[in-house]
């Protein structure tokens, strides 16, 4: 078994997606350990294999029906291959079984984001349980430090403490857009960074070079907390939400006076401790505020802050300017995708009979999603040949493959009228 994880991992790494759908096939018809066959499962998931991933998962749960670990990663695939109502489905069976699980009730959350059919009351009032529950979840736990915290004033001329808590402090989107925050920081501000995640890279080294950094991956709650506290910020910011890795429970114990939710999360945290979410009038107009717990701040000139990176290409011309063809693309995680957004696309393409769509994700290596995806376009009257679909890339090749395109879109969730 050793031997067989540790080959489906080298050829992970070297990206032979062949070679990796072959194990899998191989497994779905002569492995009858779930053990095992998870342990692909998650490679193959982890590569954007996503149909197979889901087989996999599937065959392991059934092999070892009392293990609930293999549903979890069987949601996931589907979810990810923008099959939103059976993972929705999947996700509140197990929320019904394990109701007091934090991953399943996080996963359920952004899966709602996701999903076009679950309106903004069902994702507020699932936000507020969330809520409600994480409180009653540390009920009488208390944190040292933290009266202090509330209590002590800002002595003149003393930085303001700003703490930033995500796991993706690492060449992600928020660890990207964080950098440019942390390096424009004046005197007055003296930055806290907190890492939840293991990824450590280049950004990360940036990152920490312009703030007091702290890896924390590795405490549970009520360390992070007490971690957190010791410190004694005035502003503490959580750049995650409900998404993999987030840490945003701990804020239920007011570790700072000033909390925010901002970057890596664009709906209600139902938290009531966090006193602000930063948005725009583009992602949240006023008609949603009754859709967040929390008071919305709209930023003058957007909620991102983007600095290009030291290898970016230099802009070109777009391609319809030499091809007199319009290509538009989103380069985005197919979790996003949804039946609103395939009809959306679908009479862009329609009304412009000359065009193309250029989609990107990692999930384009599954050659039975890519299917999938085509065949969706086909019956919605786009001919196949029109949709270009692409795989995982390096950074630098991504983004100079922006140059394939001429209006380039970048999803979000799916709601807030956007």
């Amino acid at each position: 078994m050793l031997f067989e994880s540790l080959k489906a991992q080298v050829l992970a790494r070297e990206r032979k997606y062949q070679e990796l759908i072959a194990l899998a096939e191989r497994d779905l018809q002569e492995n009858n350990s779930a053990r095992e066959l998870q342990t692909l499962a998650n490679v193959l998931l982890g590569v954007g294999l996503n149909t197979y991933s889901a087989l996999l998962f599937k065959r392991a749960y059934e092999c070892d029906p009392k293990n609930l670990g293999p549903l979890i990663g069987y949601a996931n695939s589907l979810k990810d291959i923008a099959h939103q109502s059976e993972a929705l489905r999947i996700y509140k069976a197990l929320h019904r079984v394990l109701p007091n699980n934090i991953l399943v009730r996080r996963n359920l959350l952004l899966l709602m984001e996701y999903a076009d059919f679950v309106n903004d009351r069902e994702r507020f009032e699932c936000a507020k349980a969330w809520g409600r529950w994480i409180q009653e979840f540390f009920a009488g736990k208390q944190i040292s430090h933290r009266s202090e915290i509330l209590a002590e004033p800002l002595p003149e001329g003393e930085p303001l403490r700003v703490g930033y808590l995500s796991a993706d402090l690492c060449q992600h989107t928020v660890g990207l857009f964080l950098r440019g925050v942390l390096r424009h920081h004046s005197d007055a501000v003296k930055a806290y960074t907190y890492h939840a995640g293991e990824m450590l890279d280049g950004v990360t080294k940036e990152i920490a070079e312009h703030s007091i950094f702290r890896q924390v991956n590795s405490l549970d709650d009520e360390a992070l907390a007490q971690r957190i506290a010791g410190d004694k910020l005035h502003v503490l910011v959580d750049l995650s939400g409900h998404t993999a890795g987030s840490r945003l429970q701990v804020l239920t114990f007011r570790l700072a006076p000033l909390q925010l939710s901002w970057l890596g999360y664009f709906s209600t945290t139902g938290l009531p401790q966090v006193d602000g979410v930063l948005l725009d009038a583009w992602h949240a107009d006023v008609a949603v505020d009754r859709y967040f717990v929390e008071p919305i701040i709209r930023l003058a000139h957007g909620r991102l802050c983007y600095s290009p990176m030291e290898f970016s290409p230099p802009v070109v011309d777009a391609p319809c300017l030499k091809r007199g063809v319009v290509t538009f693309g989103s380069f985005n995680n197919t979790a996003k995708y949804c039946e609103s957004v395939f009809v959306l696309w679908a009479e862009l393409l329609k009304r412009l009979p000359t065009s193309q769509l250029v989609l990107k994700w990692r999930t384009f290596h599954d050659p039975r999603f890519c299917l999938w995806i085509k065949t969706k376009f086909a019956t919605l009257g786009v001919a196949a040949e029109r949709i270009e679909l692409r795989g995982f890339s390096t950074h630098d090749e991504m983004l100079s493959e922006y140059a394939l395109t001429s209006i380039l879109r970048w999803t979000a969730f799916h709601f807030r009228g956007v």
